[in-house]
């Protein structure tokens, strides 16, 4: 892993970088109304200067992740979710919906990614064909398949997934992937 490789990460490290928890305690600067104990909440998996004020690079557009100070739950700066109890900064939870399930919640980091690799590859100017643009996605793993229920739903696009795994690939066919 290039975290690793490049000396940002070292061992002992806990892994776990998407989770879903329940609040056990809120510290002294939880001061976010809509957080309470007992809440189930995700977190945002990279946090740029803590405490605040933030340094230039975090208070830019996507600084977080440019952050020389930043840490990545479960890779590196901040133990991830395979513990019994995780600390996290209060300003970095959102709450989840009673109706979303844990399986479900652990899904967002992988699909913010998602969903910001088709905002950042403009599928709107992508060729299109009457029945709307045409993508390839190239992988079949998790973000693969998020990809491309992304671009069925934000774009109604005609989407070529390539992979490797036929149980994936079928899982493809039933979301929609024309091929």
């Amino acid at each position: 892993m290039g975290y690793y490789h490049s000396g940002l990460a070292s061992f002992p490290l806990v892994p776990g970088h998407e989770w879903a928890g329940e609040i056990l305690a809120l510290g002294p600067g939880a001061l976010d109304p809509r957080l309470r104990v007992g809440q189930r909440v995700v977190g945002e998996h990279c946090t740029g200067c803590e405490p605040a004020p933030r340094c230039n690079v975090c208070q830019r557009r996507g600084g977080l992740l440019r952050c020389p100070r930043r840490k990545e739950t479960g890779f590196f700066g901040r133990d991830g979710a395979f513990q019994t109890e995780l600390v996290f900064p209060a300003a970095q939870l959102h709450a989840l919906p009673k109706q979303v399930t844990d399986l479900e919640a652990v899904l967002a980091e992988p699909l913010c990614t998602a969903l910001k690799a088709v905002r950042l590859a403009d599928v709107d100017s992508a060729p299109k064909t009457s029945a709307g643009p045409r993508v390839a996605v190239v992988g079949d793993g998790a973000v693969g398949l998020l990809l491309l229920q992304a671009l069925r739903w934000r774009h109604s696009a005609r989407v070529l997934l390539l992979g490797a795994r036929k149980q994936r690939l079928q899982r493809a066919r039933e979301l929609g992937a024309e091929a």
